[in-house]
């Protein structure tokens, strides 16, 4: 560690990173960010439990955490960093960096020890998709699970108190899309809240070199990339395909991801016969899947800026998606939008898009829509510390 006279000119970010592997768009955007931010100088130091780095940070500290501990992950994050004494030297002198989740209660309790301000995150509306979750299985606690609607009342209500504790504690909040901002601040006094959306000149879509290499001039294969549960809305999309299939024989649904959901999906392609249904788990290049592919469908009930439309828009891949979130403002073209947890509207679109000129020219929104999107992310985030 520096002395105490170089501290003092230092810029150090501390990031919490809670996961052993990179599974979501979020996760590969705040790697993205705090490698970005080490390449211009700041001192950054993560706490996660492998090394994502390569060296390329100040330093990595990692963390032992136990996935099958009864205990929750972020109660022993929270306990990993508070009794960590190698922080102590940062006091005053630094800045903590998370994106909501099971990192929350680590940065606050980190916070109060180095007297260091926080920037959250917020990558979703977390209200609205752990109320989606518990709908639909329940309450885990432990080994136990429960269903009864006056437990779901009272966890969602301790929920929300929890959600504005965090808010509160945060110094900035950002989002990625005005929605988010209207709902956080009706749950919070804490008016520091800034939007910033994603961008699609990322460094692990660009390396690729795949940039406009689909060149489909109709529709066969439509395809669904993320996790396999109720908020990504893959069963809308099942009913949809299902009724235009039967009009369309040859048409083509290849579904990506892993998730709760799995067996509900292969329960109903197997019962409503659905041979040209592919199913692949998890895949390590999206892109390469994309550019192989006609059509992407993102019909989430709540999604905050998916970066999957991104990796499509940059293969050349077209996209139509739900009105709700930031995809509508990804999207923004009635053309490419669909009425969210509407199966029958994602029938139309898709039965519509089956018309070759219609095809070209979603084709062409798509193309227009994502110069919308490139700009400096990690700049945005700059002017975020430098304000605090």
């Amino acid at each position: 560690m520096s002395s105490s006279v170089e501290l003092d000119k230092d810029k150090f970010v501390i990031g919490i990173f809670a996961t052993n592997q990179i599974r979501t768009g979020a996760h590969r955007r705040y790697i993205e960010l705090l490698l970005g931010l080490a390449k211009r100088n700041y001192k950054v130091i993560c706490y996660s439990p492998v090394d994502f780095f390569n060296n390329r940070i100040y330093k990595h500290i990692p963390l032992q955490i136990n996935q099958k501990s009864p205990i929750p992950i972020s109660v022993q994050l929270l306990f990993k960093v508070l009794l960590d004494r190698k922080n102590n030297c940062l006091k005053n002198n630094s800045k903590i960096l998370v994106f909501s989740g099971t990192t929350n209660l680590a940065a606050i309790v980190l916070s109060r020890k180095l007297n260091a301000p926080i920037v959250l995150g917020v990558r979703s509306n977390l209200y609205e998709d752990r109320k989606l979750s518990i709908s639909n299985h329940g309450i885990k606690v432990f080994k136990y699970s429960f269903e009864n609607k006056y437990v779901k009342k009272a966890y969602l209500w301790l929920f929300s108190k929890y959600e504005k504790i965090v808010y509160q504690k945060a110094d900035i909040i950002t989002v990625q899309n005005p929605d988010d901002k209207k709902n956080i601040k009706m749950r919070t006094k804490n008016d520091k809240i800034y939007t910033i959306p994603n961008n699609i000149n990322v460094n692990w879509i660009e390396k690729h070199n795949f940039e406009s290499s689909n060149t489909s001039i109709s529709l066969k294969k439509i395809c669904f990339i993320g996790s396999l549960i109720e908020r990504k809305g893959i069963r809308h999309l099942l009913k949809a395909y299902n009724t235009l299939s039967h009009e369309q024989k040859d048409i083509e649904l290849h579904i990506a991801g892993k998730g709760r959901l799995d067996k509900y999906i292969r329960e109903f392609v197997k019962k409503k016969r659905l041979d040209r249904v592919f199913l692949y788990g998890h895949i390590e290049n999206p892109l390469t899947f994309l550019k192989s592919m006609d059509l992407l469908v993102v019909p989430s009930t709540i999604d905050s800026f998916p970066n999957v439309i991104f990796e499509s828009w940059y293969v050349g891949t077209p996209v139509i998606g739900s009105k709700v979130g930031g995809i509508y403002y990804q999207l923004l073209d009635e053309r490419l939008l669909f009425k969210p947890g509407n199966p029958e509207d994602i029938y139309k679109k898709l039965k519509r898009s089956l018309n070759p000129e219609y095809y070209e020219k979603i084709r062409e929104i798509s193309n227009e829509r994502k110069k919308q999107f490139v700009f400096d992310w990690i700049e945005e985030y700059e002017k975020i510390l430098n304000y605090i």
